[in-house]
C-alpha cells in the first residue's frame, strides 16, 4: 500500500515432527532498500508475485571470492572460507545503511536474534534510485558434522537508522 513496508517470508527444514515451517515478517525501509525475494520481485512490498519467497538471486554463496563476477550459487563448504554476496538496490530516493547478514541452522522455532549467528556487516555506500550494488561477506561455515543435516538459513538485513527499530516498521520477532 505505501510502497515501503517490506515482508519477508522465509521457509526452513526441521528434523523432527512437521518437516517445513514458515517465518513471515515485516519492516519499513526509509530510504528504500532492498534485495529481490526472487525474479519476479519488482520491490512492492508486501511482494504478491513470489510463490518462492528462499529463492533469491540477490543472495549466493561462493567458494572463491569471485561472486562480483560469477553470480551463481554454490553450496558452502566446511573447513575453507566461503563468500556470501548481497545484492542491495535502491528506488525511490537516495540513501544508505548498513546490511548484516546471519546464518542459522534449519530447524523448528527459530526466533530473533537468539537464532542467527552475525558473519559480517557493511556499510552499503550511498545509492541513488535505481542503484545497486554488491557486498561481499568471508564467511567460514560451522561443521556439518555437528548437525544432523547441513541445510543453512541466510538472512541479509538492511538498517538505514540508528537506533530501534532501525529503520524498520516492524521489528522483527518470534513468528
Amino acid at each position: 500500500v505505501d510502497d515501503q513496508t517490506f515482508w519477508y517470508t522465509n521457509e526452513y527444514y526441521i528434523t523432527t515432527g512437521v518437516n517445513w515451517q514458515t517465518m513471515i515478517g515485516a519492516f519499513k525501509i526509509k530510504p528504500d532498500l532492498w534485495s529481490k525475494d526472487s525474479a519476479a520481485d519488482v520491490g512492492d512490498e508486501p511482494n504478491n508475485n513470489t510463490v518462492h519467497f528462499w529463492q533469491s538471486n540477490d543472495m549466493w554463496i561462493r567458494r572463491q571470492n569471485d561472486g562480483f563476477t560469477n553470480q551463481t550459487h554454490q553450496n558452502p563448504e566446511y573447513g575453507q572460507t566461503n563468500y556470501l554476496y548481497v545484492k542491495i538496490r535502491c528506488r525511490d530516493s537516495e540513501g544508505s545503511g548498513i546490511d548484516k547478514v546471519y546464518w542459522a541452522h534449519a530447524g523448528s522455532g527459530l526466533s530473533w536474534p537468539a537464532s542467527w549467528t552475525m558473519i559480517g556487516q557493511q556499510p552499503t555506500g550511498t545509492l541513488a534510485d535505481g542503484d545497486t550494488t554488491i557486498l561481499e561477506f568471508p564467511w567460514n561455515p560451522p561443521d556439518p558434522g555437528n548437525f544432523s543435516d547441513a541445510h543453512f538459513c541466510l538472512l541479509s538485513r538492511i538498517e538505514t537508522a540508528p537506533d530501534p527499530p532501525y529503520g524498520m516498521t516492524y521489528p522483527e520477532g518470534n513468528y
